[in-house]
């Protein structure tokens, strides 16, 4: 009895801080949104986001709902998303576009993450029907960012559920 509890604890604890599953289209039901990453990449869930990571620990990806009571703009939303993640955030990119047929915001820059130098992408949908913007960023050290083709794919799949 004693063992069943231990393990029943641990499974609570696990889901509660995330777990860590294979790649593909991976979906966050509390986040109410799908993204696709490649293989080998380690996926976490989070209670309304995910975070992941390439086998060589140089390229991160986070992806969640943006949800900012004083954002009065998607402009707003996005950078605001990228500070929280990224120290010293520099944008050299902002584009207004469209994806999967909502209004998105775009950015490419560079930042730090724990002292190191790092180059991002990011982009924030709108899903319409009073819900949070979804968001995902990417980034890492800038030659591995620079080498990672399937970076268009990973943001190009982000849609709301």
């Amino acid at each position: 009895m004693r063992i069943m509890r231990a393990g029943m604890l641990a499974l609570v604890a696990a889901m509660l801080c995330g777990t860590a599953a294979e790649a593909g289209e991976t979906s966050n039901p509390n986040g109410r949104f799908s993204i696709w990453l490649p293989d080998p990449w380690t996926v976490t869930q989070k209670r309304s986001g995910i975070v992941a990571e390439n086998p060589k620990h140089n390229i991160y990806m986070v992806a969640s709902p943006v949800v900012l009571v004083d954002a009065d703009s998607l402009d707003e939303a996005v950078r605001t998303f990228v500070d929280n993640e990224l120290d010293d955030a520099k944008i050299t990119k902002d584009d207004e576009t469209k994806h999967q047929g909502f209004a998105a915001r775009r950015l490419q820059g560079t930042g730090r993450d724990e002292g190191d130098d790092v180059i991002f992408q990011c982009i924030v949908i709108d899903p319409g029907n009073n819900r949070d913007p979804l968001a995902v960023l990417i980034y890492g050290d800038p030659k591995p960012m620079e080498e990672a083709p399937p970076l268009e794919k990973i943001l190009g799949s982000l849609k709301p559920l």
